[in-house]
């Protein structure tokens, strides 16, 4: 580095100061030569001013421009607006590589969701944004499809984020429960998720959803604290249920069902179309 600086400080001397020095095969006085530097530099300041002055005025005509749609919107459509902001400018930069930004971010989760002991269902869709996480099992009160003839349970939830709603059917006395997703942004709140879930759940279900099209929602599952993603044409079996996803036109549809006692082991994998 020493000897560069040595180097540019010979070169300056030799074409400024040094009149018997012969460079570019010119012969210069030292006042032509300064002369030159005054221009140069005169002309670099008018093109940089031209320049910031030209990004400034860009930048208040956009700014009027958004002010102006912002102040004449009605409040659905500063709500669309402001949501699709987020989207665009944060959330579809930020998803590339969520996992890479979570440890920045404090934890201040106390009770996470996901690491009880005690949990009356095998399994569970879990919302990521919300912590909240609704029974997927037939038999939620333990009891079998015989003392259920005739019932049907429906339950629906919502998540403020990414302002998916959920929407559940179960008849237990088929053996059978659907649950429909109905999906707006997909996106995810890694803040919230902070607040809600440890760090060592916070990393299995980014595992889980890795290039995956639904991260908002996971499925659980309670007995081996694991996380499944969920994604067209996958199965997984969880204890005494076997759950079937299919998307629809960017919604998905879960199908559980009862298919008896197991081995307790669980498994997934993808159908294959041979159609």
């Amino acid at each position: 580095m020493k000897r560069i600086w040595t180097q540019i400080k010979k070169v300056l001397h030799d074409f400024f100061i040094d009149d018997n020095t012969v460079s570019f095969q010119l012969c210069l006085r030292r006042s032509d030569k300064w002369w030159i530097l005054y221009w140069l530099a005169l002309i670099t300041v008018v093109i940089t001013s031209v320049l910031l002055i030209a990004v400034r005025l860009s930048e208040r005509r956009i700014f009027n421009t958004f002010a102006a749609y912002v102040t004449s919107a009605t409040d659905n459509e500063y709500d669309k607006m402001a949501w699709e902001l987020r989207y665009q400018l944060v959330y579809r930069e930020f998803g590339r590589d969520m996992e890479k930004y979570v440890r920045y971010i404090p934890n201040t989760a106390r009770d996470c969701p996901t690491c009880g002991d005690d949990y009356q269902s095998q399994a569970y869709l879990a919302c990521t944004n919300t912590g909240e996480l609704y029974d997927l099992d037939v038999f939620v009160d333990g009891r079998k499809s015989e003392d259920h003839y005739g019932d049907m349970h429906m339950s629906n939830g919502f998540d403020e984020v990414s302002l998916s709603r959920l929407s559940m059917i179960r008849t237990p006395d088929k053996g059978k429960n659907t649950v429909e997703l109905d999906r707006e942004y997909g996106i995810v709140s890694v803040h919230k998720m902070k607040t809600l879930f440890c760090d060592n759940c916070i990393g299995d279900i980014f595992n889980a959803v890795e290039e995956r099209p639904v991260s908002e929602f996971v499925i659980f599952d309670a007995e081996e604290k694991a996380f499944y993603p969920v994604d067209d044409r996958i199965v997984i079996q969880i204890g005494d249920y076997s759950l079937e996803c299919v998307e629809k036109k960017g919604d998905y549809e879960i199908k559980i069902e009862y298919i008896g006692e197991s081995n307790k082991m669980c498994h997934w994998h993808i159908l294959l179309d041979t159609s």
